[in-house]
Formats: C-alpha cells, sequence, structure tokens
C-alpha cells in the first residue's frame, strides 16, 4: 500500500470513528427534548422573523434525526389498510391518479402496492410551486457566491438573505459535508436542506397539504427525510441518455415524491418521468415502453423506490422541468449511512 492510499485509509477510519461517537451522543439524547426545542424555533421564527432562528430549526431538524431507535424498538404503526378493486387503470397499463382534494388513504396505498406509483392531482398550490422556483434561483445564487468566498478563504460575509437561501450544515452537527459539499457550483440541483428557507417552505407546504399524516400511515413508521436525497433538480429538455435509477436509491425502502413546478410529460414541452410499473414486471413485459403520465402544475407523483424510473427524453421537448424530489423513508429503517431528517 503506498502512502497516498495509506494516508487516505487512516482519514476514513478517523471519520467513522469521529461518526459513530457523534451517532452515541446522539442517541443518549431525549428525543422529545429534540422535538421540543424544534417546535419552538418553529415558533419563534413563525412569530419574529429572525433568519437565525430559521437556520438553527433547519439545523436542530438534521441533530435530531439522527436520534436513532433502540435496538428491537416498535415503530408507530397505524391502522391497516384495505385496498380498493381492482380498477381500470389497472387494466389500461396507466399509472394511477388520486384526487388530494378528496384523499383516500386506502386507494393510494392500492395503487402503490399493485402498480408502484400514483398521480397525485392538486397536490400542491399552484401558487406555492412558484414561489419555490424563484427561492431555488435565488438559492443557487447564494451558493456560487459562498463558492467564490471560499475560492478565496474568505470568511462567510455574505448578508442574512444570502445566508438563508443557502447555507451549509455545520459539521459539528451532521459529519458527512460530502453530501454538502457535492452540490456547491452545481447550477442544475440543490440539496433542499442546503437553503434553511426552502426547507422551511416546502415542509410548511407539505404539511398543509396532509402530506406527513399520509406518507407516516404508508411506512407504517416514524418519518424521516434523507439529507442528500432531497433535491430540486432542473431536468434539461433535451437529454440522449437518460439516467435509469431506483425511485429513492436504495431498494426496498421509501418513498419518492416528485413534484415539477409546470406542466410536463405526456402531451407538454416539458420532460416529467419514464416509469416501468410493476404491472409490467408481473406481466414480463419488458419490452413495453414504460409509463409517461402527464403532471399538470400543482400534481405530484408518489413513487415506490423498488420502481425504475428516468427522466423523459422526446425530441418535442423544448423547454427545461423543474422538479422537488423529496425521499421518505421509516425512522426505524434509516440505514447507516442516511442522514435523516426529521420532521
Amino acid at each position: 500500500m503506498n502512502r497516498q492510499s495509506s494516508a487516505d485509509t487512516w482519514r476514513f477510519e478517523i471519520r467513522a470513528r469521529e461518526t459513530a461517537i457523534r451517532l452515541d451522543l446522539v442517541r443518549d439524547e431525549v428525543v422529545d427534548k429534540l422535538q421540543a426545542q424544534i417546535a419552538a424555533m418553529d415558533e419563534a421564527f413563525r412569530r419574529l422573523g429572525r433568519i437565525g432562528d430559521l437556520i438553527r430549526l433547519r439545523d436542530w431538524r438534521v441533530r435530531a434525526g439522527l436520534a436513532r431507535p433502540k435496538s428491537g424498538q416498535s415503530s408507530v404503526l397505524q391502522r391497516a389498510f384495505v385496498g380498493p378493486p381492482q380498477s381500470d387503470l389497472d387494466e389500461a397499463g396507466g399509472v394511477p391518479e388520486v384526487d388530494m382534494s378528496s384523499l383516500d388513504h386506502d386507494a393510494v396505498h392500492a395503487a402503490l402496492e399493485r402498480h408502484g406509483a400514483v398521480v397525485l392531482r392538486n397536490a400542491i398550490p399552484v401558487r406555492r410551486t412558484l414561489d419555490l422556483r424563484t427561492m431555488f434561483e435565488a438559492a443557487l445564487v447564494a451558493s456560487r457566491d459562498l463558492l467564490d468566498l471560499e475560492a478565496e478563504d474568505l470568511p462567510d460575509i455574505r448578508h442574512t438573505e444570502g445566508k438563508e437561501m443557502f447555507y451549509p450544515v455545520p459539521e459539528k452537527i451532521a459529519l458527512p459535508q460530502n453530501a454538502a459539499r457535492a452540490f456547491l457550483g452545481d447550477q442544475n440541483i440543490l440539496a433542499t436542506f442546503l437553503s434553511p428557507r426552502i426547507a422551511f417552505e416546502w415542509l410548511d407546504i407539505l404539511t398543509a397539504q396532509g402530506f406527513r399524516t399520509m406518507l407516516q400511515k404508508l411506512l407504517q413508521d416514524d418519518l424521516r427525510l434523507v439529507f442528500d436525497r432531497c433535491l430540486i433538480r432542473r431536468m434539461q429538455a433535451q437529454d440522449p441518455s437518460p439516467d435509469w435509477s431506483h425511485g429513492v436509491g436504495v431498494p426496498g425502502r421509501g418513498l419518492l415524491l416528485w413534484v415539477p413546478m409546470a406542466e410536463c410529460g405526456q402531451g407538454t414541452q416539458r420532460p416529467g418521468l419514464d416509469i416501468m410499473l410493476h404491472s409490467q414486471a408481473r406481466l414480463g413485459d419488458h419490452k413495453s415502453a414504460p409509463a409517461r403520465p402527464f403532471v399538470a402544475a400543482g400534481d405530484a407523483i408518489l413513487i415506490k423506490n423498488t420502481q425504475i424510473i428516468s427522466k423523459s427524453s422526446d425530441p418535442n421537448f423544448t423547454h427545461e422541468t423543474i422538479a422537488v424530489e423529496t425521499c421518505f423513508i421509516g425512522r426505524s429503517r434509516a440505514g447507516l449511512s442516511d442522514l435523516p431528517v426529521f420532521w
């Protein structure tokens, strides 16, 4: 082993030991106390609007997310689901749809079990998705400003407006900084929780729309988000080599919520998602075209991470798509490589 690889191995072992020590310390903290502090900071920011409270609120969500359940601790189970009878969509091969304005948790669960994906109509207020797009562009500018300061070895002297739009999690709270720094300088992707303002607004939207209750019931566990799999992504109109992947990255765990900020997919000028449905796999229909649902502004797609998905590719696409991708897992199923975030 050469000197460089030995040094790399040593640094890796040191980081691993530091991570283990930090996680042990977090496990010893009282989760109820962390939750109470998060609630207090949330209330303080809503009342006073101080940017420091906003940043601390984001940081404490990450810290509370690291608190793992004790070995053998049972999850918070909800009532059992009763699936509705088979629908026409099961035969037609399309992605099932559920209207969020009259949300039926059983219908969502049945669609995910049968097909692995469901389109949620009227999921998010259109006005708020437009606000998110504006914040996304502002957060990218703020990240560039920070990158320029770091390149000149200068401290973070940005105004508070820049810090609320982009501010990395301090290493004393979460050691895996590669999950944060990897996004610096990329103008097509942003980790949601690198922007305290976007993280606050996005969780506020999801809570108001009933997603927290629905997702906790679907996962049959206390809910967590995965830091480096919660993204806002710019999808270019033309991409000759679409990136096929599992919906959440680690097969067998979690759900992915995909929310575009403008209409996209089938019959539009913007790329959406191509999805290989469970029904195709069960029938051995691997050669047929994947489902490509039309998604209107304010709609969403909920996907099981066992599904294979890709950005749609079509010569008729002429406009970009910006979408929020949010990964949810159960607290008891978070892996050691995950960086869970409390909600």
